[in-house]
């Protein structure tokens, strides 16, 4: 059987099932989120990030602090093994939720936090599916429309 026939019955098996969304997913390429309002940073709170971070990372050693977190994720020059490899096990350690407050706290563009992901090989199922939703030209499978694709909050 030829690779690209596989590869489609793949697709099909993968389109049908519905646990797909459960499955590993890379981040889309980084040109899709070269976008103006993607290109926003956000605001940066030390306090936020040490408190999403440290339940999380509480046997990685040695500890990351928030301000070098800020620093790696703008500059997307991952040299230092030790914030590469702290950045992916942040995100494979986050849900929904908190890689949103963490996008919404760290000093950051989304399209910085993109470049990150994909540097890092990110391929957390949420963590990557509410990045590639941040993308307008990004269109999931009708299964895989999730929370990320909610409006903005407008307060209560």
């Amino acid at each position: 059987m030829s690779k690209s026939i596989q590869s489609d019955q793949d697709n099909q098996v993968a389109a049908d099932d519905p646990y797909a969304w459960r499955r590993r997913r890379n981040v889309i390429a980084l040109e899709n989120f070269d976008f103006p309002h993607l290109h926003q940073r956000s605001r940066f709170d030390a306090d936020r990030i040490l408190a999403l971070s440290s339940p999380r990372m509480a046997g990685f050693h040695p500890k990351v602090t928030p301000e070098q977190l800020r620093e790696a994720l703008p500059k997307g020059d991952f040299a230092e093994d030790t914030v590469s490899s702290y950045i992916r096990e942040l995100f494979e350690q986050f849900n929904g939720l908190a890689v949103r407050q963490f996008r919404h706290s760290c000093g950051a563009a989304v399209y910085e936090m993109a470049r990150a992901m994909i540097g890092c090989n990110v391929d957390h199922p949420f963590v990557a599916e509410w990045m590639n939703c941040q993308s307008p030209n990004y269109k999931p499978h009708e299964r895989e429309q999730r929370i990320y694709r909610m409006t903005p909050y407008q307060g209560w």
